[in-house]
């Protein structure tokens, strides 16, 4: 059994929410649904890791990747957000390397954050795994985007970031080590990065070293993030070069974001 194995976090960015005018980077053909969904399937195979976190999937989208994952060995699990959101979270597992003791599907419960006082419908979706002999616990997530200037009480990043760690991470008390990624929709100075860095929880990268994850309105920015606890670990991949001009999506990416990749191992002696 290999001591080492790696994860990638991933938004392919949902069909539902493409507009041309928000993307003036990138040339029209990039955006059409169609040739995406074909070169994202073929991105989660380049990337040949042994745990795909994947956000912003349709149900549609999943099973593309499904159909091409599967014969090299993955299995997925989808997790459709909530209250008619058009999309959710999705996890592929090297089979041969990683095995599914179950899936939770978590319903954020902020309801009281919205005027009309319905959840936003975002979710975790979070996997108790057998890796490398230890139990590993992992918290896919997409965190509900706050304007820079809302007060800490009406943040629903941060309202969902405690309900993780709050809630999420009690779901399964076996788990020896933990995992938190995806699309934190926040920079790292925000509040719900620093509630995540208060549990223990650190970045495997960071935009002064690494780069930016997305380009959105040509704003360059890292809000993607893979964070790990004290039991493992974590060697981070290069990023794909991201500035102010890049075409997110365009050529050899076909999201407005770029994948987050990590090699993982076990801390001896640390649970």
């Amino acid at each position: 059994m290999r001591k080492m194995f790696t994860l990638v976090s991933y938004n392919v960015l949902a069909a539902a929410y493409v507009r041309p005018e928000w993307y003036p980077c990138s040339p029209p053909h990039f955006l059409l649904p169609e040739q995406r969904l074909l070169s994202l399937a073929e991105k989660l195979v380049e990337l040949n890791a042994d745990i795909l976190c994947l956000q912003e999937v349709e149900q549609n989208s999943f099973g593309v990747f499904e159909q091409r994952l599967a014969p090299l060995g993955y299995v997925g699990e989808f997790a459709m957000k909530a209250n008619g959101r058009p999309d959710g979270c999705a996890i592929f597992l090297r089979r041969a390397e990683v095995k599914c003791a179950r899936m939770v599907r978590q319903v954020f419960a902020d309801a009281h954050l919205t005027r009309a006082r319905h959840p936003s419908g975002h979710i975790a979706q979070i996997a108790v795994l057998r890796v490398a002999g230890r139990m590993l616990g992992v918290a896919n997530i997409h965190l509900k985007w706050d304007p820079p200037d809302k007060r800490r009480e009406e943040q629903f990043g941060l309202f969902q970031a405690n309900q993780i760690l709050e809630h999420g991470m009690t779901l399964a008390p076996e788990c020896e080590g933990w995992i938190i990624c995806g699309d934190f929709n926040a920079a790292k100075d925000s509040d719900p990065l620093r509630a995540f860095e208060l549990a223990g929880f650190k970045p495997s990268h960071s935009a002064e070293r690494h780069g930016a994850t997305c380009n959105a309105n040509r704003r360059a920015r890292m809000i993607d993030f893979v964070l790990h606890d004290a039991a493992l670990r974590v060697t981070p991949q290069p990023l794909a070069g991201v500035d102010d001009e890049t075409a997110l999506p365009g050529p050899g990416q076909p999201s407005d974001h770029v994948p987050v990749g990590v090699a993982i191992e076990w801390v001896a002696g640390v649970s």
